[in-house]
């Protein structure tokens, strides 16, 4: 699995330079699900929700009036980010 948070913090990258593209995270999601590595069945929709999960420091500050995230609490919300999506969209591993 190592190889595949290595490929969503290179999502996570992109996402930090160009919040909202989800569209490009899709493609990437639809590649990641034919070659085995997500269960995804709506790439459009599983991009989105990890562009969210990135972005919530970012919106807790513009939204909430806070003070902007420093790049630790960034990279603990996309190290969080990752975990959730993984949780959700990770092959499941047959016992």
């Amino acid at each position: 699995m190592g190889a595949i948070r290595t490929i969503l913090w290179n999502v996570i990258d992109l996402v930090r330079l160009r919040p909202g593209d989800s569209s490009r995270d899709a493609g990437l999601g639809a590649q990641l699900a034919a070659r085995g590595l997500l269960r995804v069945d709506d790439p459009t929709k599983a991009a989105e929700q990890l562009n969210r999960l990135v972005l919530i420091p970012l919106d807790r500050a513009m939204f909430l009036a806070r003070q902007l995230p420093d790049q630790d609490e960034l990279d603990r919300a996309a190290d969080d980010a990752v975990e959730v999506f993984l949780t959700t969209y990770a092959p499941r591993q047959e016992s």
